[in-house]
């Protein structure tokens, strides 16, 4: 896992390759598409206005201003350097900051 303290935003997780990336909260879509400085990205804007960010992504499968259910499918992990290992970008937003979902979320 990317450390949250090397990156400031969040942080990069590895699971097995193929694997779907969930969102962990209902919520909006407000961003589905191409960043440039992470590829195929996921925004949803939650209820408390918080955002869950998923990025590095192989495909999106949700639309722009969707909305979803907790545990709905956003995408697919991207293939990582290692054989049969996929990987996606994490972060959390709020009040206008990213922070560390480490300190939220248990990651198991």
């Amino acid at each position: 896992m990317k450390s949250f303290v090397k990156d400031g935003q969040g942080v990069l997780i590895k699971t097995s390759n193929s694997t779907s990336v969930d969102t962990i909260k209902e919520g909006v879509v407000i961003y589905a598409g191409e960043k440039e400085t992470h590829g195929k990205t996921v925004i949803v804007q939650h209820p408390d206005k918080s955002e869950s960010w998923y990025a590095h992504l192989q495909e999106i499968n949700v639309n722009l201003y969707e909305q979803i259910k907790k545990g709905t499918k956003v995408g697919i992990v991207s293939p990582s350097d290692e054989p049969d290992k996929g990987e996606f970008y994490f972060a959390l937003k709020a009040n206008g900051k990213f922070i560390d979902p480490n300190e939220v979320i248990s990651f198991e």
